[in-house]
Order: C-alpha cells, then sequence, then structure tokens
C-alpha cells in the first residue's frame, strides 16, 4: 500500500480491510492487524516468540529477522505462510469481495505448508522428481527455443499437442531452432 501511495497511484481506501481499524502498512498487516494477529497467535510458539515488548518498534525487515533467529525452520516455515495466508485473504476481499475468518485462513495456510512439505520431502519422492526435473535455460544467442506441451482429458480420453508453432517456424525458415518438450509422442 505504501508503495502504491508514494506512486501517487489513487487509492479508494487505506484503511486495512481485514480489521478496519487502522491505516494498511506492511507492518500494520504483518504484525500489528488483529486479524494478523489472531492468525499468527493461532500458533503458541509463535504467539509467544513473535509478539513480546522486544519487538515492539521493529520495522517488518526487523521483526522478521528477529524470528527466524529465534525460531526453528518450522516454526519459521509456518510463520511465512501464516503471513502468506493473511496476505491472501487481504487481496481477496479488495479483488474478489471474498471474506474468510481468521481461523479458516489459519487452517488453509497450516494446509497448503503441509502440501509444500510433503511435496519437498525425500520420503515422497521430491529427490527424485528434483532430480528428473528439468531446468529451463536460455537459448543461444541468435537460436529460437521452442517449448511445447501436451494435453490430455481424462474423461473423454482426447489429447494432443499443438503443431502450429512447428507450422511456423517452417514458414518462415527460423534457425537454428532447439525444441524442447516432455510429450513422448513429439519426441519419438
Amino acid at each position: 500500500m505504501e508503495r502504491l501511495v508514494s506512486k501517487h497511484v489513487v487509492l479508494e481506501s487505506q484503511v486495512c480491510v481485514l480489521c478496519t481499524g487502522a491505516m494498511e502498512t506492511t507492518l500494520h498487516l504483518c504484525r500489528e492487524c488483529t486479524f494478523s494477529r489472531e492468525v499468527i497467535n493461532s500458533n503458541l510458539v509463535l504467539a509467544q516468540i513473535c509478539f513480546t515488548t522486544e519487538t515492539d518498534g521493529m520495522t517488518v525487515l526487523e521483526w522478521l529477522l528477529y524470528c527466524s533467529e529465534r525460531l526453528d525452520l518450522n516454526h519459521f516455515g509456518s510463520l511465512i505462510f501464516l503471513l502468506w495466508g493473511v496476505w491472501k485473504e487481504r487481496n481477496c476481499r479488495v479483488w474478489e469481495n471474498k471474506v474468510t475468518r481468521a481461523s479458516d485462513v489459519t487452517l488453509m495456510s497450516c494446509s497448503r505448508l503441509q502440501d509444500f512439505i510433503n511435496y519437498n520431502s525425500s520420503s515422497q519422492g521430491g529427490s527424485t522428481r528434483r532430480a528428473n526435473m528439468v531446468i529451463w535455460k536460455c537459448p543461444p544467442v541468435g537460436c529460437l527455443k521452442l517449448n511445447i506441451d501436451g494435453a490430455f482429458v481424462k474423461e473423454t480420453g482426447a489429447g494432443g499437442v499443438s503443431l502450429e508453432a512447428f507450422q511456423l517456424i517452417v514458414e518462415y525458415s527460423l534457425q537454428p531452432v532447439i525444441v524442447e518438450t516432455d510429450a513422448l509422442t513429439v519426441k519419438q
């Protein structure tokens, strides 16, 4: 919000849409808003460490650094996901006119964090997934890179790969070209 104001963007209101009790700033949204506090205080460890008299008067970055130095990785991850949940809720209220209770924001944030952990854990095959992941690389200068993906509709059994890009390459004699795809039919 501060950034928009500093760039002279006209806003309907600068009041926090979560608590309607103060001007919305990054600091307010992360630490001072009663809605945000309710979400973060749902975790007793975060409530004890993140909101002490020692943290009063800190900037957002100072506060996050303070928390990161005193929380283990799991609890700091919880804090970050809860703040993300608060931010998502703020945006839903502003842009979609949807309202969710703090307890539900907490539950959804914890669920997202658990999904993230499960996806990235080696016991769930995360290390295998990361080992097989192809990382996009910029093509050499003067070379065109074409990335092609396929689609499949499970219910109908229909699927396909768009070959329009290939047609453009041939039509305009674009060379050299690197083609990347994970569609087995195109690779063969």
